[in-house]
Parts: structure tokens; sequence; C-alpha cells
């Protein structure tokens, strides 16, 4: 049985669906990202799962009990919030013991927990400072702990990041992870950003417009996304309209691709075959094809962006504009204007819409 059960839960405010039929159950012990734009749903869900926001319909089941009805405080959950919600007059080590004096846990027990977690956290020198003397990601750490130190059911957690620099934010993610995994804990985390939820999840629940889209893990969403909207929320995805032709081949502005070679596509279908940038590479026009047996399309370098690892060229490609990431340790470099061959493997990409569905290749 699911640890947590979320059962078509629906929301409205107004005329406006915030949440609509939202179904999902977590494991214990996972870690599971809602993940979608501002205005998903992802917020909302969580609020009803801390009891913040009633469902018009749907029900929460933890553990096995249904909690749709009782107040925040009987649920036994620990809420970290995208701002840190800090006492400003009390210490980082009172702020951590808060909840358990309202508890009126024995004083002994707050001071070894009060400890315990400031170890836990990396904050062991820090628990005699105020919210105004410590930095955000420290902060944030105070935030983590004093969630924690009611030895919540489970760990909800609604963009906790968002506010600090990239460079913080990547440290804490993993402390994040180490700290759960440790704990063995259940969290629910809400997110707009791909990369920390990829990184961060046991799964990934991608949501848009009130409803999840696709679940699974991190591998599966990333590279088997179901539904175009994934498929272009999730990372970066170049997109080629045209028209299932016979054989497992793809007309494409008068250019026959092969699709993948997964099963049988109805031909005369319209349909949008996706590409990761990734999975492209560049050749120069004039020269033979390196590798024969590639999708292969001739275009023109519209720009070329350094992003460290990769180069990201611009190709322009019969009106449209495709996303070619190129080592950025490779030694040819085409400057903007030359005419090259945008080349990938037909098992790379991924059919939308031909088959009401998607179809592609083996993973790689």
């Amino acid at each position: 049985m699911p640890y947590l059960e979320l059962e078509d839960l629906h929301k409205a405010y107004g005329h406006t669906a915030a949440v609509a039929g939202v179904t999902l159950a977590v494991e214990r012990g996972e870690l599971v990202s809602l993940l979608g734009p501002s205005g998903c749903g992802k917020t909302t869900t969580l609020r009803i799962v801390a009891g913040f926001e009633v469902p018009d319909r749907g029900r929460v089941r933890l553990d096995g009990r249904d909690i749709t009805a009782l107040p925040p405080e009987r649920r036994g959950i620990g809420m970290v919030f995208q701002s840190y919600s800090l006492f400003p007059n009390m210490t980082a080590a009172e702020n951590i013991a808060y909840g358990l004096r309202i508890a009126r846990r024995p004083a002994a027990e707050i001071r070894r927990r009060v400890g315990d977690l400031l170890d836990l956290v990396g904050l062991a020198d820090a628990g005699d400072r105020y919210p105004h003397q410590l930095s955000g990601g420290m902060q944030q750490r105070v935030a983590l702990a004093r969630a924690l130190a009611i030895e919540p059911r489970i760990l909800l957690l609604d963009e906790p990041l968002s506010a600090l620099d990239a460079k913080v934010r990547v440290a804490l993610r993993a402390e994040i992870r180490r700290i759960q995994t440790q704990l063995g804990i259940t969290a629910l985390y809400v997110t707009h950003d791909q990369e920390e939820a990829l990184s961060l999840s046991d799964r990934v629940a991608v949501m848009s417009g009130g409803r999840i889209e696709q679940v699974g893990p991190p591998e599966e969403v990333y590279g088997d996304p179901r539904t175009e909207f994934v498929a272009s929320f999730v990372g970066s995805m170049n997109q080629l309209a045209g028209v299932v032709g016979p054989d497992g081949t793809f007309q494409y502005r008068g250019h026959l691709l092969r699709l993948p070679a997964r099963r049988p596509v109805p031909a005369g279908r319209g349909g949008v075959l996706l590409v990761r940038p990734e999975a492209m590479a560049m050749e120069p026009e004039g020269e033979a094809p390196a590798s024969p047996g590639l999708n292969a399309l001739s275009g023109r370098v519209v720009t070329r962006t350094f992003l460290g690892p990769v180069v990201r060229f611009v190709v322009e490609v019969e009106g449209d504009y495709l996303s070619v990431d190129v080592p950025g340790t490779a030694r040819r470099a085409y400057p903007q204007g030359a005419r090259v061959r945008v080349v990938f493997d037909p098992e790379a990409g991924i059919l939308m819409g031909g088959t009401g569905g998607s179809v592609r290749g083996a993973p790689k």
C-alpha cells in the first residue's frame, strides 16, 4: 500500500480550476517532485496535502488513514516554505526547538534533538546566531531542521531553493537529498526548476493545467516523454512537424527521415518528430557523411553560444531553427553563416501525434 495517496483531487477558485483530478501514490521513504510552470497546480496540491486547503473533491490518505478533513496540526507533517519564515527574535537553535517546545517535550530531549539537527544540517557552530546573522543558505538549513525536529511522518517542500543563488542551490539540493535519504523520510517536493527535480527525485510528476501529465523516474521523464508538453517542458527539444510516410519514414518539408524502429506507424497522419539538441551533431555540408545511416538535414548556422561543457549552435533548416549541442572541446568551430549538415540517429527521435502518443527508439 502506498504511504501517501492523492485520489482524484479537485480544487477550483471561482471558475478557475487550480487542481483538476490529481491522483498520485508515493511510497514510504520516497522523494517525489511536483514539477511544472507557474499556475499548473503544484503548490495548491501541496497545500491540500498539508491541510492548508480543502479539496472540492478527492481524498488524501497517509499511511492508510484518510486525513482529508484533519487540520494541519494533526497530520504530523513538516513543511519547508519558499520564504524561510524564521522567527527573527529567536536564534537558530531556538527556531529549531520551537515545535518541540509547543509539544512540551522535556528540556533535555529538546537540547539533544536540536544539537543533533544542527549537526545534521551542518550548522553545529551557528546555533546561537540570529537569522539576520545567517546567509540565505544557512537560513534555509535552519528551516529544514525546524521542519524535521518534530519527526514528521512526511516532509513537504514548497520551492525551498528558489530564493538562493545558483551555486548555493546546487549545494543545498544535494544536502536535502542526503538528509532525506539518511533519515528515510517520505518527501513531496514542489519546484519549477527541471534540473532540480531531475537531480533530487526518485520520481518526477510533471504537471500542467492542474493535471499530472506524466509521472516516473527522472531518466524516463526526460528520455521518454509521453506528451508534447512534457517533451517541451523538461529539457530542450527540437520539433519537426511533418507527415508519417510509408515504411517507417517521416516527410519533413521535402526531406524523408527515418523513424525509430519501434512498431509500425500508420502512414498519412500528421505528427511532430522531437529530437534533443544533445542527440544531434553537425558536419560540414560539403564533406562526405561521416555516418551514412543517420538522418541528415542541410542548414545554415545562425548563432553560436558557449555554455561551458557544450557549445549550442542554432541552425536554420527549412525555415525552422534547430538547436544542436556540440561538446565544448570539439575542435571544429562553425562560424555564423556556415553551411552544415545536421545529423541524428533515427532511434533518438520521438514521434508525437502520429499515433495519439509517442513512438521512440530504445533508450541509449
